[in-house]
């Protein structure tokens, strides 16, 4: 008696759930419930490319240079340098939406970048190593 009266209900239930899509579904355009209008966002980052930045360290203006590459393998490479420092060996690179996070081995420790894209081309970032710290703007090299 149970297994009869359970049929109809799990048939209907599952009807109408096929014939309900999900409103966010690729069928349907997304539904929006907040009155705030859509941010235009900055697509996928690529990060290929060279760049020219501008910082303090221990009060002196020092200027450099970043250059992002990709290997034939796909993976992302990184040199860094500086009128104080020279060529600074990076040894990794990553990609989170409009962040890039770089590292490199220094003789007194490990060096830290972090650009954030504010569109293609401009990014601010923050940049440490062997307990100093500091901001830095750049942009791209035309």
């Amino acid at each position: 008696m149970k297994r009869s009266f359970l049929f109809p209900v799990l048939f209907f239930g599952i009807s109408a759930c096929a014939s309900n899509p999900e409103p966010d579904s690729p069928l349907l355009p997304p539904t929006r419930t907040d009155p705030q209008p859509q941010i235009q966002r900055m697509g996928a980052l690529e990060p290929v490319g060279n760049y020219e930045f501008a910082t303090v360290v221990d009060g002196q203006s020092v200027a450099g240079t970043i250059n992002i590459s990709r290997t034939t393998e796909g993976k992302l490479v990184a040199r860094v340098s500086t009128d104080l420092t020279g060529d600074i060996p990076i040894s990794s690179v990553t990609v989170e939406g409009s962040r890039v996070t770089m590292t490199g081995n220094m003789p007194d420790g490990q060096l830290g970048f972090t650009m954030e894209f504010k569109n293609s081309n401009e990014f601010s970032g923050s940049w440490s190593y062997a307990g100093m710290s500091g901001a830095f703007d750049g942009k791209r090299k035309a």
